[in-house]
Parts: structure tokens; C-alpha cells; sequence
């Protein structure tokens, strides 16, 4: 799937394509390059309010082990969300994923 993301990404680059590989780089057990294709898009004006974006980065520090990272990036999303039916099911979701942390 990465690798489909990565040719969608060369005929049609977009901040989303390559959230989108990123994660399923992550998922195909290759966290470490999700991040830092995530790190690439960090100051892209239009990410810093992007939820997915967020959530992304909160699942892919989150799998090799950086909760705090994760837990951060996890919040940053649900400080962002604009329904509160999202919000609440975010705010679930950390309490499920990083409760120990806090």
C-alpha cells in the first residue's frame, strides 16, 4: 500500500498522499520512515490545524514506543477538533491508549 501511496504521491503530490503513506509505511512495520516523512510536511501551514495529521502522528510515534510523543501529538488533534462528538471519542481514545502516562 506504501508503495502506492508513494506512486499516487509522484502523479499527484498532496500533504494528504504522503500523511497517507506515512502511515502505511508505519503499519508495514517501518514507523521510523513514517515519522520522518511526517517531519517533511512540519510547518506546512495548512497541517498545523489538520486533525488526521495529528492523529497520524500520534499513531506512528506511538508504535515503536515514543507514548509521549504520541500522547501529545494525540491531544494536539483533540485540542482541534471542532465537533464535540469527535472530541469526546478522541478524549476516550487517550484515556484508552496513554492513561498510564498521564
Amino acid at each position: 500500500i506504501a508503495a502506492l501511496y508513494a506512486v499516487l504521491e509522484r502523479q499527484q503530490p498532496s500533504p494528504v498522499v504522503t500523511i497517507n503513506r506515512a502511515v502505511a509505511l508505519g503499519k508495514a512495520g517501518a514507523a521510523a520512515a513514517g515519522v520522518a516523512l511526517l517531519e517533511t510536511l512540519k510547518g506546512e501551514p495548512a497541517l498545523d490545524t489538520y486533525v488526521p495529521f495529528w492523529l497520524a502522528c500520534s499513531e506512528l510515534e506511538r508504535l515503536p514506543g515514543n507514548r509521549a510523543t504520541a500522547a501529545r501529538c494525540h491531544r494536539q488533534a483533540s485540542s482541534l477538533t471542532v465537533s464535540e462528538a469527535e472530541r469526546q471519542l478522541l478524549e476516550s481514545e487517550h484515556q484508552r491508549l496513554f492513561s498510564s502516562d498521564d
